[in-house]
């Protein structure tokens, strides 16, 4: 064993990357109360522990080893906060945060009631338990300007809130009486709304948004408002609540560490007969034991070693044997060929990631607040269209075990035109409905619009009992509706409608709705342009590509379903709730570029066939290297380009003045 990794050492092998991405912990043992412990913190490092994921929670866990005391971390109550879920302090003039409208006696502030309601019977405002399911008013906001929507489906309040960042700006904030009183106006069905004032009763000392629980059974318990948690490390990390006068332990954290990976290619020659390399037992003995040898050579615990399997799942892979004199010549004769493909720039040279460059964040986060981030950050939540990306996203993930979102999202709500066109138009226009009495209905599976008497209906798009159609034909906001009474799917409507005419139907108030109503016959029933879209990418990619694990995709009942790769089913998809919180894959468009160039050989050794693929991707093999050598990184590609008659190497015709 000791030979073997005195070898592996020597080669700086294996894979080295500090497990602590960003933050680093430190555990202070001398007793203070939350306030000391957090001036503390600030003082010496950044500030006390924020633990957002089960990742922290297991580092901590490492870390405590044989101590089983509790000590602070940065959460702690805040009682009686209300501030509105849209934060841009840009939006609200001074004075306008504050402006509330509760009924009389209100809110009463009970622990369990933390968002709120309006009614659109006299406007007042309400707290409820947030889980709760209720309508919402979204607002639209352009500078200091807003607009308000009231959304259809019946939602919880984090819920409404997702659906509003995702289809709007964020839930209402009612900035003053004439905001309210729109509002009221707008809600023509009676009833209590979600608007976007909340009360956030658990906050992270470094501000970090309280998402992530750990709690302890039966936690918390406490009445006091002057609470604190600690993590109680006899009970693996999970929180309590104490008074935060309490004397404990604790823990800070300091940003910004530096991460590095490196990826070194390890060749042991002669193994001792009997020994497999790719014993598992062997290799996470070995990985122990290079672990020593780093710590003895000065390096700290914020080392990750892994082993980087091959296509076949194994680590180590038997060369080729080849006879002394063989592999003598064989290495001089492909040196050979190289040095003139090298000295010519020669073969093709592309980006292996073409086009996306992914990016993992362990921070957990909603599917929206996801999106969001990366929308911000690189350009939106990973797109996976084929097994390269698959196996790429799972060798990235290493021993990551946990699921991650991914940009594949199901809408199950949102009605929208198939005519998609906003200058088409008016504000609100897009909104208008004529449903008849209970449609639509909960079924899923109807993601299509037919009227029948001028009502509307929901029903299932490949429709076996094929319906005719309305098509539209547009200039500019005017718009001629024709009747096609062949039967058709909505999707084969669809098709013809855009073929023939503009689109299928949009119906943007009841004047319109009248005149269609007027060219159908009673009783026949006609598609029109409203559906609802199913599985989609969040950057607009087109779905075809699958890879859902056994079972799934299989919730039934919600409005909206989300996404998320389980890296411990080798990347398969789960669907979950999209309020919960993930770790979450964004991408990044990176520039590609290529390069082809010839490449001459001039007089190969007698019986070398250039065209053999064996050598040919030797070739590339020994290239790459070299590219490596001279400073390129591993995101180049090598290929070579066939001729006509599928050959690589050609050989050239000699000029008459060379006969």
């Amino acid at each position: 064993m000791e030979k073997v990794l005195l070898i592996i050492i020597a080669l700086s092998g294996l894979s080295a990357v500090s497990s602590h991405a960003e933050r680093q912990y430190h555990f202070v043992y001398e007793a203070k109360n939350m306030s000391e412990a957090q001036r503390y913190c600030r003082e010496k490092h950044t500030d006390l522990a924020t633990v957002d994921s089960m990742e922290v929670v297991e580092l901590l866990n490492n870390m405590a080893g044989h101590n089983k005391q509790s000590a602070w971390i940065g959460l702690y109550h805040a009682t009686g906060s209300w501030r509105w879920s849209l934060s841009d302090t840009s939006f609200y003039k001074p004075g306008e945060t504050e402006f509330r409208r509760w009924w009389v006696g209100g809110p009463n502030n009970s622990s369990w009631k933390k968002c709120s309601i309006i009614s659109s019977n006299d406007g007042n405002w309400d707290d409820l338990v947030c889980d709760i399911l209720l309508s919402a008013v979204c607002c639209d906001v352009t500078g200091t300007n807003v607009t308000f929507v009231s959304t259809e489906g019946l939602m919880t309040w984090p819920e409404a809130q997702s659906y509003c960042r995702e289809h709007h700006t964020d839930l209402a904030s009612v900035r003053n009486q004439t905001e309210n009183q729109q509002i009221v106006e707008l809600l023509h069905e009676r009833g209590d709304y979600w608007i976007g004032l909340y009360r956030d009763s658990w906050k992270w000392s470094d501000g970090s948004p309280s998402s992530f629980r750990y709690w302890r059974e039966k936690e918390p318990n406490c009445r006091d408002p002057n609470v604190c948690v600690a993590a109680d490390f006899y009970n693996s990390g999970k929180w309590e609540d104490l008074d935060c006068g309490v004397m404990k332990p604790f823990i800070c954290y300091k940003k910004n560490v530096p991460v590095s990976m490196q990826v070194i290619k390890v060749r042991v020659p002669k193994p001792n007969s009997g020994v497999d390399l790719n014993d598992p037992a062997f290799l996470e003995e070995m990985l122990v034991q290079a672990k020593k040898n780093l710590r003895a050579q000065g390096l700290d615990d914020n080392i990750k070693l892994t082993w980087r399997k091959q296509p076949d799942g194994k680590v180590f892979q038997k060369e080729q044997n080849l006879r002394p004199n063989e592999r003598n010549r064989e290495e001089t004769r492909m040196e050979k060929v190289l040095l003139i493909i090298i000295a010519l720039s020669g073969l093709s040279a592309v980006s292996s990631h073409a086009e996306r460059q992914y990016h993992f964040v362990y921070e957990a986060k909603s599917m929206p607040e996801a999106q969001r981030y990366c929308r911000e950050k690189h350009t939106d939540l990973a797109t996976v269209d084929s097994m390269e990306v698959v196996e790429l996203l799972n060798n990235m993930a290493g021993q990551y075990k946990q699921s991650a979102w991914i940009g594949l999202n199901d809408d199950r709500v949102t009605w929208r035109w198939s005519l998609s066109d906003p200058s088409f138009y008016k504000l609100g226009e897009t909104k208008f409905r004529r449903w008849h009495t209970g449609q639509p209905s909960s079924y899923e599976s109807e993601q299509c619009t037919f009227m029948l008497n001028g009502a509307w209906f929901g029903d299932p798009c490949q429709k076996r009992n094929y319906l005719r159609a309305v098509c539209c034909d547009v200039t500019g906001t005017d718009a001629t509706f024709v009747l096609i009474n062949s039967t058709r799917t909505w999707p084969e409507a669809q098709s013809y409608c855009r073929e023939h005419h503009t689109d299928l139907a949009s119906v943007r108030n009841q004047t319109e709705n009248q005149q269609i109503a007027g060219l159908i016959p009673s009783g026949v029933s006609y598609w029109i342009g409203l559906y609802k879209e199913s599985w989609k990418w969040s950057d607009g990619s087109p779905f075809s590509f699958k890879y859902w694990a056994g079972g799934k995709p299989g919730l039934t009942g919600i409005k909206r379903v989300c996404v998320a790769a389980a890296f411990k089913e080798s990347g398969r998809w789960f669907d979950y709730k999209c309020a919960e919180k993930k770790p979450f894959i964004c991408y990044k468009n990176v520039p590609v570029s290529m390069q082809v160039i010839k490449v001459r050989v001039q007089k190969p050794n007698s019986g070398v066939d250039l065209n053999d693929p064996a050598f040919l991707e030797e070739m590339l093999v020994q290239a790459k290297k070299n590219l490596r050598a001279q400073g390129l990184d591993d995101n180049i590609k090598l290929t070579w380009r066939k001729q006509p008659d599928g050959k690589v190497f050609q050989k050239e015709q000699k000029k008459k003045d060379e006969l």
